[in-house]
């Protein structure tokens, strides 16, 4: 979630009014009541980017994802209609470029929005997934320092892999958002190489097999933290870099949208 704390909120659009026109032209009138229609269309948006803003902010303080996500998925679909309304809305030939910014605008507020839904059911039960690792993990390392016999400290290892193998089979089942998608694909080699591991760990405890014992149990240790390599580190950052990009992208959009509102409330002047 650290990664998503420069998200503090999308751009919410601002009706700029479609009424007060008066003496305009035909191409005047059809301009103005384009804009008057905007304006209702945009008003339909403000509360579902509000939600996406509540979410980003709710993520960059490491509240609960999930509480966000039905507010999220509402977000998506009113979005989307409210793109589908806009597309059918004939627009003069004056108001085309404001037409199609806005398609783009609210198409990718819809992706983003669905892309945080996404990201709100993800890392919830990703960390469940997770979770029980840690307990028996430590159980293992337990077994291993302490003084029960091979064949018990063999049991817990063999424990600890049914939790490893339980953890890919709930790990396997879930749909990681672009941003999260390669702290999943490290985390699932990771979970891969430690199974094999505890594997080889198990067998030499079982065999009673001292050196070779130590040399995987210090594999182990290796393999529970694979994840944090270098390039991992990087290819996180690098979707996170991403998905900022997308964000920075909509900010941008939106602002060339009030631009050329800003132009055609001019020329209605």
């Amino acid at each position: 979630m650290r990664r998503l704390a420069v998200l503090a909120s999308l751009v919410l659009l601002t009706a700029c009014g479609g009424g007060g026109h008066r003496n305009q032209s035909a191409s005047r009138a059809a301009v103005a009541a384009y804009l008057t229609r905007v304006d209702n269309i945009e008003a339909v948006m403000n509360q579902p980017l509000r939600d996406v803003s509540a979410a980003t902010v709710a993520f960059a303080h490491s509240r609960d994802p999930a509480t966000t996500a039905p507010a999220l998925a509402r977000a998506e679909q009113t979005l989307l209609s409210v793109s589908a309304q806009l597309s059918l809305a004939k627009s003069p030939a004056a108001a085309h470029t404001l037409q199609t910014l806005l398609l783009q605008l609210i198409g990718r507020q819809a992706m983003l929005a669905g892309e945080l839904h996404d990201f709100a059911i993800f890392n919830p039960a990703f960390a469940a997934a997770m979770r029980p690792l840690a307990q028996a993990n430590t159980t293992a390392h337990a077994a291993l320092k302490g003084k029960q016999k091979p064949a018990q400290a063999a049991d817990q290892i063999r424990a600890y892999r049914v939790a490893v193998a339980a953890a890919v089979k709930q790990v396997r089942t879930l749909r990681p958002p672009s941003v999260e998608r390669p702290l999943y694909s490290a985390q699932l080699e990771r979970l891969t190489l430690l199974d094999t591991t505890l594997a080889g760990l198990e067998r030499a405890v079982r065999a009673r097999d001292v050196i070779a014992a130590a040399r995987l149990e210090h594999a182990v240790s290796v393999a529970s933290v694979s994840s944090d390599s270098r390039a991992n580190q990087l290819a996180e950052q690098a979707a996170a870099n991403a998905y900022n990009a997308r964000v920075a992208s909509v900010q941008a959009l939106a602002r060339r949208v009030q631009q050329e509102r800003n132009r055609l409330q001019v020329t209605l002047r």
